[in-house]
């Protein structure tokens, strides 16, 4: 079998790399409508998760609080799992905006040295024994 050659002048175009990915698939790409669809899943989850617990939670009532099927929850979250990563993925993301709101880093004087991780080191080290 012969595989078949490139011509010498093909170039790969860079691949963006996606903003977030779960389950393979990419929050960069798809369509408007998939991408609110998957958010107010992400948003009916953590409501659900925050009120019952993860384990009392159902796939399938979490499906019936967004208004979609099971299988069209399936389509954007395979599984429990899943879910639950983009859960927590989303509440990262909004703690961390929260936490750095208003925040600027060349006023508060508190830049980051190299050498400050040697001297929490051995401040650790004197501290245990």
């Amino acid at each position: 079998m012969v595989l078949p050659t490139l011509p010498p002048d093909f170039a790969l175009e860079p691949v963006k790399e996606p903003i977030r990915s779960q389950g393979g698939r990419s929050m960069s790409t798809g369509y408007p409508k998939g991408r609110r669809r998957r958010a107010e899943i992400v948003e009916a989850a953590f409501a659900k998760f925050a009120s019952v617990g993860y384990r009392n939670a159902s796939m399938v009532r979490i499906a019936a609080d967004c208004g979609v099927s099971r299988m069209g929850l399936a389509h954007h979250f395979a599984t429990k799992e899943a879910l639950l990563a983009a859960v927590l993925e989303e509440r990262d993301r909004v703690n961390g905006e929260l936490f750095f709101a208003g925040f600027d880093a060349a006023a508060d004087g508190l830049d980051f040295s190299p050498g400050s991780r040697g001297w929490w080191s051995t401040t650790r080290r004197c501290r245990s024994s």
